[in-house]
């Protein structure tokens, strides 16, 4: 090794020992700067421990603090809300107290009142009775008031006494003070509840079926038996009589305390339950509604020695009449043309009527005699279906009135000498057979061995299709089992738009005592009145 070649090895082991007491001494004063820091740092720790914990304590106080607060709020808001609900619970309590005050306004002041008027002595005009306090166990509770009876006209239907279902509205309010805290200040406030009911008066045609007797004018008992479906309600002032299996939807009622049911008879109540000893209906011997309105339209007619007959023609009529007893002929018998009035008309003949056609409109015809039918009597609006039904949107009506009888005639129309299969009849009506001798809805020719008419064997002519009701005084045959088998099969259903719209001049339902009976239309109105609103009075809608 040479000399410059050591030379520059001391050199760099010189350079390399400064290098590395260099570095021994940083070392050693980085070791004691990290000392001297660590140091101050667990003096600054020492002297900030008590402060630390100083604040810690004051967010758990402040914490707690708005815990208290939201808690307090919330009972507070709580304690508000059942001391509303407490207030809302004892309103809702003065409320049903104040309908139900109205409500016996209206049924006790209202309602019992105008059951208690003859049929003929209706208001004709809104009519206030007397207030009234009402006690529940002895203890006041308040009063009802202001009950008012009124015809309802332009209302639920508008009309007048001879051509419209007599409806009535009857109303009465409620009124019930309630302790009051307003402000702090212990008042009382008057809660008012107002309850309306509309009645109708009942009439004839509210009933499918109704009777006074349920024998034949010859004191032969008819009986309800299999076959037998009646839609609507069914009334008798006498024992009904039932075999087999007959069935009724609507309810059964009677005078009578009890049915008559032969051994072995299971009738079908698939309506309410029948009821008992009932009110009479009375029926009357004269149909006086009907004359009355057909006198108003001039249209009563009385020719001695003649007969008549009404083919109706839609919206008129062709009323022929002629020598009593002769044949009848269109084209020699006299005529008068007899149009639909307005929207209603009533005819009454005071002689022997016989009658068919189609009806448009609302038409009642009476008689004095009997009356035959001697074809169909049926609606522009009927359906020919197999069901012959009747649209609810018909305002076609019919109701046929006979001071005797109304007779099914024994015409080829009509299904005479065995015409079953191809024949029948459709009575679109509201019937009422009056005759105190023997009224009732019946067939002619019977097949009784007395008649001078003996049909072939058998003699089934067909089927009543009736879309209407019947009242008869007496029940009459429309089926025999002479000749082994004699006129017709019943296929019987109630016009139930009858509840709404009688026909025109209709008799009212009353009982024995002339008092009229009414039936429920409804409870509430459609519309609240602007004044019971501007005092607060609330309706109640059932």
């Amino acid at each position: 090794m040479n000399t410059t070649h050591r030379t520059e090895i001391c050199n760099q082991e010189s350079w390399c020992r400064q290098i590395r007491e260099r570095l021994s001494v940083f070392k050693w004063s980085r070791l004691m700067r990290n000392n001297q820091q660590e140091s101050r740092e667990e003096e600054m720790t020492t002297i900030l421990k008590p402060f630390r914990n100083r604040r810690q304590g004051g967010y758990v106080m402040i914490s707690a603090m708005a815990l208290t607060l939201v808690l307090l709020g919330v009972g507070i808001a709580f304690m508000q809300w059942a001391s509303d609900e407490s207030i809302q619970s004892q309103h809702n309590l003065a409320g049903m107290q104040a309908y139900y005050l109205a409500q016996t306004g209206v049924i006790e002041e209202g309602l019992h009142w105008l059951r208690t008027q003859q049929a003929g002595l209706l208001p004709q005009q809104a009519t206030r009775r007397n207030d009234g306090e009402v006690v529940v166990d002895r203890k006041l509770i308040g009063k009802y008031e202001d009950v008012i009876i009124a015809p309802v006209f332009g209302g639920l239907e508008s009309g007048d006494i001879f051509f419209s279902k007599r409806k009535f509205r009857i109303s009465a309010t409620g009124r019930v003070v309630l302790p009051w805290n307003e402000d702090g200040r212990n008042e009382e406030k008057e809660v008012l509840r107002k309850a309306i009911l509309y009645v109708s008066v009942r009439s004839f045609a509210d009933y499918m079926y109704l009777t006074d007797h349920e024998v034949t004018p010859l004191g032969e008992v008819v009986r309800f038996f299999n076959g037998d479906t009646l839609w609507w309600r069914v009334h008798s002032n006498d024992t009904i009589r039932m075999m087999q299996r007959p069935v009724f939807y609507g309810q059964v009622t009677t005078c009578a305390s009890r049915f008559d049911l032969q051994a072995g008879a299971s009738p079908q109540f698939l309506g309410p339950d029948p009821a008992f000893n009932v009110p009479r209906v009375n029926i009357p011997t004269v149909a006086a509604t009907v004359r009355e309105g057909a006198a108003a339209q001039s249209n009563i007619y009385n020719l001695a020695g003649q007969e008549y007959r009404l083919s109706m023609r839609g919206s008129s009529g062709i009323l022929y009449y002629w020598e009593e007893g002769a044949p009848f002929d269109s084209l020699t018998a006299h005529h008068v043309n007899i149009p639909l009035q307005g929207t209603h008309t009533c005819i009454f003949v005071e002689r022997p009527l016989s009658m068919h056609g189609q009806i448009t409109g609302d038409w009642t015809i009476g008689c004095s005699e009997d009356i035959y039918l001697i074809d169909n009597i049926y609606y522009t609006c009927l359906n020919w279906g197999d069901d012959f039904s009747i649209e609810p949107t018909c305002t076609d009506y019919c109701g046929i009135v006979s001071e005797k009888k109304v007779i099914i005639a024994n015409t080829w129309a009509n299904g005479r000498e065995n015409q079953a299969q191809e024949s029948s009849i459709i009575i679109c009506a509201a019937i009422v057979a009056l005759g105190e001798d023997g009224g009732s809805f019946t067939f002619d020719q019977q097949n009784d061995v007395w008649d001078t008419y003996i049909g072939p064997n058998p003699d089934e002519r067909g089927r009543i299709h009736l879309r209407g009701s019947v009242t008869q005084r007496f029940r009459g045959y429309v089926h025999r089992s002479n000749q082994g088998g004699t006129g017709y099969l019943k296929d019987y259903a109630y016009d139930d738009r009858f509840v709404l719209h009688r026909p025109p001049c209709f008799f009212d339902a009353v009982d024995q005592s002339g008092r009229a009976l009414f039936d429920v239309v409804q409870w509430g109105q459609a519309v609240e009145e602007q004044q019971d609103i501007r005092n607060d009075i609330r309706v109640r809608y059932n």
